[in-house]
């Protein structure tokens, strides 16, 4: 039989099919619209998280401020009951009532405080921490300040209080209720600052929800008292120098970049 000619026939050859230009149009159109979108949707993620971010950053300045203003509140108790003469001025942060307790409960109070600060202070993000460790110090320097210029004699109220400036410039400071912890005083010191330390991680939930709940909140610093004198860095920063001279270099300094920074800050 004879084999069939095909004569050009190119039936059997796949066809070629003509890309239709409208379609292509239509497709890197689809592509564009998903990338535009996949990219806005990146930006308002990214967006979200940054002011969650700020969200917690301001919680976490708000339970900074917090802690301190509790110290200061119940140093000045302590203040109050260890000082003969004129009432001294006091901060305006709330404190509730310490009637029933003793000299001895507030002053472990006090220690136990100086150790919650340390502590919570620590955890601080560190950017919120750098900030507000400046404020805080000047308020510190300020509030110390007030005895020099009433000239009130040396008593443990200021050792307290320069305790409490070495952890702000520091970090940490020395702990009595931990170097002396086989003590009964001192047993009884830390498990009352437990409660404090707990209570400091529930307020740090509840203000960083309350933060979130709230994009426009803002921390707020506690109203410690003022002195009354022009120079109160300088009167602030002699006295504790008399109480921990080892730390007047550093004490020295802060006052020259406080000066610098806000000349008519806290007058």
């Amino acid at each position: 039989m004879p084999k069939r000619k095909h004569n050009g026939d190119n039936s059997l050859k796949p066809e070629t099919q003509t890309e239709n230009p409208a379609k292509r149009q239509e497709h890197n159109d689809t592509v564009d619209e998903a990338r535009i979108l996949e990219a806005a949707e990146t930006q308002l993620y990214q967006s979200q998280i940054k002011l969650q971010q700020q969200r917690t950053l301001e919680a976490s300045r708000q339970m900074l401020y917090g802690v301190y203003g509790n110290l200061v509140a119940i140093l000045e108790e302590y203040e109050a009951r260890t000082h003969n003469g004129t009432p001294l001025p006091r901060s305006n942060i709330t404190l509730p009532d310490q009637s029933t307790k003793s000299l001895e409960d507030v002053e472990s109070i006090v220690q136990g405080q100086l150790l919650a600060f340390q502590m919570q202070s620590k955890a601080c993000h560190p950017d919120v921490r750098n900030e507000v460790n400046k404020d805080l110090r000047k308020k510190t320097l300020i509030w110390a300040a007030v005895r020099e210029e009433k000239t009130l004699e040396m008593q443990t109220t200021d050792t307290f209080i320069c305790q409490l400036y070495k952890i702000l410039a520091k970090g940490k400071t020395r702990h009595e209720i931990l170097e002396n912890r086989r003590q009964s005083d001192s047993i009884k010191t830390i498990k009352d600052t437990l409660p404090h330390i707990m209570q400091g991680k529930h307020d740090a939930a509840t203000l960083d929800e309350s933060f979130k709940k709230d994009p426009g909140k803002k921390a707020s610093s506690p109203q410690t008292r003022l002195a009354y004198a022009d120079n109160s860095f300088k009167l602030g920063a002699s006295r504790m120098k008399r109480k921990m001279p080892d730390f007047s270099h550093d004490l020295d300094t802060d006052v020259e970049h406080f000066l610098l920074d806000e000349p008519d800050s806290y007058r």
